[in-house]
């Protein structure tokens, strides 16, 4: 389990007042987190400067134990690791759009 899950849990006992995804399965073996963070999943997220607003949203996507995480927007407020742009400009320019 990664450091960062343990934020997550209540350290005193799993309840049903938890989030099933942290409470352990008998059926799986695990908690259904714990499988998710071993997939290291590849995360997409859209538009991320709503989605990821939080301090809480950004741990809970870090805690996947994501191998890439891709962000897609037409208006990032952080910009990490940009691979395309399409201005409005580019886009008019080869006809992906009727006008601006």
């Amino acid at each position: 389990m990664t450091p960062s899950a343990k934020s997550f849990e209540n350290e005193k006992d799993e309840t049903k007042s938890q989030n099933i995804i942290h409470r352990y399965n008998d059926k799986l073996g695990y908690k259904p987190l714990q499988l998710i963070q071993d997939t290291r999943p590849i995360v997409i997220i859209d538009e991320p400067q709503t989605t990821l607003s939080t301090e809480l949203a950004q741990k809970s996507v870090k805690n996947l134990n994501p191998l890439v995480m891709l962000r897609y927007s037409a208006t990032h407020k952080e910009k990490l690791n940009m691979m395309y742009k399409l201005d409005a400009l580019d886009a008019y320019n080869r006809q992906l759009v009727k006008q601006i």
